[in-house]
């Protein structure tokens, strides 16, 4: 197929939209965003160090793909590694199983090894059910880790009583919230550092003018801080519609309503969780008033956890809510072991 790539720019936008509404995502549950900002904003300025590729076809009117990639640092089997997270792949369901996905990770990879080298990790984040970007990723991938669970927690209307005082983290408590992160993730794969530096730095990354990142804590009487997470508001960017999904998921959102009735998602994203030794109780809770105080503006609040940890016990995942499970496909020079744990990374 005579498909022809380039580097996406911001003249790609209304393109981009268009490619969006025709091409849901592949996987278990398919979906397709709607933004209410530029989709190159979206996709670019709203992760740090992210580069997009676009591909056209001479008979087909504008866009048949996209995807981005965006480098960062991260520790893999011990060591800090520089590493390329493949993202943001469309593919227009009319030029699909020709070759095309491929095209657009070669991009994307070599991309990667022009920047960093050709020893950088590469890794892509793929939705349980979606069979053809699994088998595109076995043309590169060394390894596939299926640990990762996705959670959609409805937002709650009312909130419960908490011995901890949650708020926002203020900037001299930077370094306090850093050290607790990264203590609790010595050890595990796929973690990103955090420090006061780039902290400060990640709440700048925002694509709308309304900053959108917001890190929060849970505090003891005392003042100490024992539990963390980090907030991307993505309803102030765009909204997810649901297309399909699986007909025993159908039934359950009958009950549990986690997807409403126009099948539309607004979801303030949770990442980065982390609690001080003996205090669960405080990052349930904290998690739990984020549910609460975002019931207004969003629907859903999306965590991603290794299923084999405690957090799915310490959020208290009802058995019955529907989710769906996240295969990391890997391409790194050293290979990650089953026994450790997984920090997954969800997209900012």
């Amino acid at each position: 197929m005579k498909f022809s790539l380039r580097e996406m720019t911001p003249a790609d936008s209304d393109l981009l939209r268009v490619l969006a509404a025709e091409s849901p995502d592949a996987g278990m549950v398919q979906f397709s965003p709607e933004f209410f900002i530029s989709p190159y904003a979206f996709i670019i300025e709203g992760a740090s160090h992210t580069q997009g590729v676009v591909a056209t076809h001479p008979d087909h009117p504008g866009l048949v793909g996209s995807a981005a990639v965006t480098q960062m640092e991260l520790t893999l089997a011990g060591e800090k590694r520089q590493a390329g997270y493949l993202s943001s792949l469309m593919v227009h369901p009319a030029l699909r199983r020709q070759g095309l996905a491929t095209r657009l990770a070669q991009w994307r990879i070599r991309h990667v090894r022009e920047q960093v080298g050709e020893d950088a990790v590469l890794f892509a984040n793929i939705q349980q059910g979606n069979v053809a970007s699994l088998r595109n990723a076995e043309k590169w991938a060394t390894q596939f880790v299926d640990k990762v669970k996705y959670v959609p927690l409805p937002t709650l209307a009312t909130s419960a009583s908490s011995r901890f005082t949650i708020r926002e983290i203020m900037p001299d408590e930077y370094e306090i919230f850093a050290t607790g992160h990264n203590t609790y993730c010595e050890g595990q794969e796929f973690v990103r550092t955090l420090t006061a530096q780039n902290m400060a730095e990640w709440l700048q990354i925002h694509a709308s003018d309304t900053p959108v990142h917001h890190w929060y804590g849970a505090f003891t009487s005392q003042g100490a801080l024992v539990a963390g997470v980090a907030l991307a508001e993505h309803f102030r960017l765009r909204e997810l519609r649901v297309r399909s999904m699986p007909g025993w998921m159908t039934l359950a959102n009958r009950l549990l309503k986690v997807i409403p009735p126009d099948g539309t998602l607004r979801d303030v994203a949770v990442s980065a969780m982390w609690y001080a030794p003996g205090y669960e109780a405080a990052l349930h809770d904290l998690v739990r008033e984020v549910r609460v105080r975002w019931h207004k503006h969003a629907n859903i609040v999306p965590v991603m956890y290794d299923d084999r940890s405690k957090l799915g016990r310490i959020l208290r995942v009802p058995l019955h809510l529907p989710t769906t499970s996240i295969t990391i496909a890997l391409y790194s020079p050293v290979p990650v072991y089953g026994n450790r744990l997984i920090q997954p990374y969800l997209r900012d």
